[in-house]
């Protein structure tokens, strides 16, 4: 028996030998002797690795003349993730990513703009020059002059180096790529005789700055002074002064490396300065970011009126509510529709694809949320956007610039330029293409027509012990196929999987078994017919728009992500599906779970811009998450038609989510309850007083007698880009430690700060105090706010501290819904008392570290103990004492005819639950049609034949 499954797994795995399936038993032709058995047994070979999700969609293997194997296909799980040859897989060519090229891999000297891991004839003679105007100091360790990456008649200089006459660089001058990158590769290699000081004029000083960066000191023009002195004390940096331009260093400037890292003004050719700053000729402005900042709106629109009359439909039916198994006919009904855009969907396939979206999204976790129920809700934002040449709309496509982009490396090491920084639709790739393989599915012999149980079984005889000893798989499909290919081989079980890096137990069984359904809903385990003798039949074949499908994805899970929240109201904080533990807010309480007023509209006829392909050339005009309120509104308003009311509920769907940092450099989440659907966003960037959940019991952590913590925001750099960029807002909460769960014991924080929090756990705490209450008499009345008793929100016991590692956090988009700010081109805000430390360069990473860094206060001598008497703060004032919070003004902007201000409407809905959901639903049916009149949709599920549904004004 093991011989025969030895020889199984070679013939799958080599496609020279033709596997073909006759009749509904299968069998196997051009039968040859197995090449894997021995005399001495049979050595079995492990089974190939899981797919990457970019061979998802296709999985049989092809073969060219010349030998090469699965063009195209992605191999990087077959091939064990190595890149070069790769001879079980892509045959006599290599898998190569694009990243191989650029890093000179053998075997990828072909690859260039490869997009993914990829199969290909990739081998070729190593060019003489690679990754032309691309960063390459840090892979060049830091050295200027000749390097590997740059290819070997490539250099990697900079301009200084080519001022200098760095040997390899002597053309850098003459050479140099404007648009590229600050050290880069190139052709620069010449003589001595090449360094003549001729060359492009530097690049011109930026024009429009605004508050960019600090205006640099007039200097002299006496030329270069003290060349190569120390001069942070007769410059004042030692005092805080900034580096840079210094009549000490004459017309050059004072600095060294940490100067340039941190892309201070005037220091961007100090990169080698290392120890004290020095006078030298620094001084090179580097390219300026595009300015992605936009006027005010323009006020043409009408705000719509919330409905607060209608009372929940408790009558009608959500998309999850949906129960049609195609044995009635009206599970097959269709509205009439004779437009070109995508047909009409009936109840039974709305529902097929439910239940395939949903198995998906409760995969999620917060390390896998490649398929989350918020990719699926930021999908539409994405695809019904006008591209810049002021087409567009929902139309099923998307921009694929940039998708799959990842930081190398540490994220906060400042590796790009701040020009770097680019919109794009990263992040949707997992979505889009799993939504591709739903469109192209053939349900007809699948889901459709129950040659696919689940939870189901199979009774009966195994093939080639596969009971006892699976076939490990990636995919549903790819059992089905090793079914087919297998010798009395007609029935299969294996675990539905995750469409990214799926992996489970294929087992097989014979014509003579019996597929079966299970009793329980919770299953996983699929039971399938791989010769199903129903008529095949698609999405795609059907006419249906992968607009609509894409559309009905983000119902799906917006339904999900309610359902998520009202499972945790009623204290299922995992929810039935074993998901994350969601800690809510008013979990238990009167008015947390959500209530529609009627339920989602789901309307048909949207147009593919490519019925072939889900990728277009065109760019979509995105929006910058640093914009402000009013840049915010006016980018909804010009895409979307939305006025300030729409804008700020739309906006919500950021409740659900977790931000990726080697996407975008941004951390954290939103909320702490990141998958329940909820207005928790609304309260957050409102400042509401919450509660502070750090553990998995959902402790509810607040001041010393159990009030709701205080809400104190700030900002931070993110340190992806040279200036510091992006930046985040983060929340923090003034409460005690975490006593019951002894958060002191963690870690993570100085140690003196955990000293602290175990002495205000344990000494001295009154009956009834979660810790010991700061500026608290015995004897007094108990039970007042920390806000109103506590006069220093950086220490005590009673402090302003982030939810460690799971910091809450917004970006300037959302905040300036709620405060009032300025922000500059590299998406610095300004304008606000709070805000004075915190620009372009700053030495200061947030903008509270004027009172020291999470909870732990800075003082002169940070060495001594937390209670030592001689411990002294560097600053203590009235603006520390409340935790250093931005302190900006409220946003007090309001959409022409509109009674309410944006910052009204942020409280309304943070105050308000159902207020903001039956303003949300029909702003994200607007969003969903963008770029069709009524007239051209049809509604296909409507839930209520009574209920009113958004329409264009």
């Amino acid at each position: 028996m093991l011989f025969v499954r030895a020889c199984l797994i070679f013939l799958l795995s080599n496609p020279a030998v033709t596997v073909d399936a006759v009749g509904d038993g299968g069998g196997l032709r051009n039968k040859k002797p197995c090449p894997v058995a021995k005399q001495d047994g049979v050595q079995l070979p492990d089974y190939h690795p899981p797919l990457s999700h970019q061979s998802k969609q296709e999985q049989r293997r092809l073969q060219t003349d010349d030998g090469l194997l699965n063009e195209g296909k992605g191999c990087w799980g077959w091939c064990d993730g190595t890149a070069g040859d790769c001879p079980q897989y892509c045959g006599t060519g290599q898998c190569c990513r694009d990243a191989d090229y650029r890093n000179g891999v053998p075997g990828c000297e072909l690859a260039q703009g490869v997009v993914g891991a990829r199969c290909g004839l990739f081998a070729g003679e190593l060019e003489p020059l690679r990754n032309i105007g691309l960063a390459c100091s840090g892979k060049c360790d830091n050295t200027y002059g000749s390097c590997d990456y740059c290819g070997p008649e490539g250099s990697c200089c900079r301009l200084a180096d080519g001022n200098n006459c760095v040997p390899g660089c002597e053309l850098a001058v003459d050479r140099w790529m404007v648009d590229g990158a600050g050290s880069q590769c190139g052709d620069f290699s010449g003589s001595a005789a090449d360094c003549d000081g001729g060359g492009p004029p530097p690049p011109p000083a930026p024009t429009n700055t605004g508050v960019d960066t600090p205006t640099p000191s007039p200097v002299m023009a006496t030329g270069l002074l003290n060349e190569g002195e120390n001069c942070g004390a007769a410059c004042d940096i030692i005092n805080g002064a900034e580096p840079g331009n210094c009549t000490f260093c004459g017309s050059g400037q004072c600095c060294n490396s940490n100067n340039w890292w941190r892309g201070k003004p005037g220091c961007e050719l100090a990169e080698n300065v290392t120890g004290n700053a020095i006078c030298g000729l620094f001084d090179q402005p580097r390219q300026e970011p595009a300015d992605f900042r936009i006027g005010e709106p323009l006020g043409g629109y009408y705000t719509p009126v919330s409905d607060v009359d209608t009372p929940p439909d408790s009558e009608g039916q959500w998309i999850k509510d949906i129960v049609a198994d195609g044995t009635n006919p009206e599970d097959h009904a269709l509205p009439e529709y004779s437009g070109d855009g995508g047909q009409p969907w009936s109840k039974f396939e709305i529902a097929l694809v439910r239940d395939l979206l949903t198995f998906q999204m409760r995969q999620a976790t917060a390390g896998r949320d490649e398929l989350s129920t918020a990719k699926f809700i930021r999908l539409p934002f994405h695809d019904c956007l006008h591209y810049t040449d002021g087409t567009g709309g929902c139309d099923g496509c998307l921009n694929w610039d940039h998708v799959g982009f990842r930081f190398e490396g540490r994220v906060e090491d400042r590796n790009f330029e701040d020009h770097e920084r680019v919109q794009s639709n990263n992040g949707l790739g997992n979505a889009v293409e799993f939504l591709e393989t739903v469109y192209q599915m053939d349900l007809g012999k699948s889901w459709g027509s129950g040659c696919y149980l689940k939870p189901g079984t199979v009774a009966g005889d195994d093939v080639f012990n596969t009971r006892a000893e699976p076939i490990w798989v990636s995919t549903v499909d790819e059992c089905k196929e090793i079914c087919r290919n297998t010798e009395d081989c007609r029935y299969f079980t294996v675990p539905d999987q995750r469409f990214v890096d799926g992996n489970g137990p294929c087992r097989l069984f014979n014509s003579t078994a019996t597929m079966r359904e299970l009793s329980t809903s919770t299953g996983r385990l699929i039971a399938g017919d791989a010769y199903c003798p129903h008529e095949s039949w698609s999405l795609q074949s059907l006419g249906k728009s992968r607009a609509d499908l894409w559309a009905l994805a983000s119902i799906v899970a917006i339904e999900e992500g309610i359902a998520r929240h009202n499972w945790a109201c009623d204290g299922d904080r995992r929810s039935p599906h074993n998901g994350p533990i969601m800690c809510t807010q008013f979990e238990g309480e009167e008015g947390c779970k959500i209530t529609l007023p009627r339920p989602f509209a789901f309307q048909t006829g949207r147009k593919d811009c490519n019925p072939s392909s889900y990728m277009t050339e065109k760019k979509e005009a995105l929006a910058d998450e640093h914009f402000n309120g009013t840049m915010t509104v006016r980018f909804m308003e010009d895409h979307y038609g939305f006025t300030g009311k729409e804008t700020v509920a739309i906006m919500g769907a950021h409740t659900v989510g977790r931000f990726q940092q080697d996407m975008t450099g941004h951390k954290y989440v939103w909320t702490s309850d990141y998958q329940a659907f909820n207005n928790q966003y609304y309260r957050n960037i409102a400042g509401r007083e919450d509660w502070f959940f750090d553990d998995d019991e959902c402790t509810r952590v607040g001041d010393a007698w159990g009030n709701k913590g205080h809400a104190v925001w700030l900002t931070k750099m993110n340190q992806a880009y040279r200036s510091g960029g992006p930046v985040q807002w983060i929340q923090k909460k003034v409460v005690c430690p975490n006593c019951a769960a002894r958060s002191y014991e963690r870690g993570g924080r100085h140690p003196q700060r955990l000293a602290q929090d175990e002495d205000c756990c344990l000494n001295n705490v009154p009956e009834g105090a979660q810790c010991r209450p700061d500026n608290y008499i015995p004897g007094e009345v108990t039970g007042i706010k920390a806000f109103d008793r506590d006069d220093d929100f950086s220490d005590g016991c009673e402090y302003s501290h982030f939810i460690f590692g799971r910091d809450e956090a917004a970006l300037g988009s959302d905040m300036g819904l709620m405060r009032k700010f300025d922000v500059d081109t590299r998406g610095f805000p300004s304008g606000c008392p709070g805000l004075e430390t915190f620009f372009p360069a700053s030495d200061l990473r947030f903008s509270d570290m004027t009172c020291g860094v999470d909870g732990r206060p800075r003082f002169v001598n940070p060495a001594l103990a937390w209670n030592d008497p001689n411990l002294e703060r560097v600053t203590k004032n009235e603006w520390t004492d409340q935790g250093c919070p931005a302190n900006c003004g409220r946003q007090d902007y309001t959409y022409p005819g509109d009674e309410f201000s944006l910052a009204d409407h942020v409280e309304r809905y943070a105050d308000d639950q159902d207020l903001w959901i039956r303003d949300f639903i029909p702003a994200m049916e607007k969003m969903i049609s963008n770029g069709y009149d009524e007239s051209e949709l049809v509604t296909s599920f409507g839930g209520s034949s009574e209920a009113e549904f958004w329409t264009r004004p």
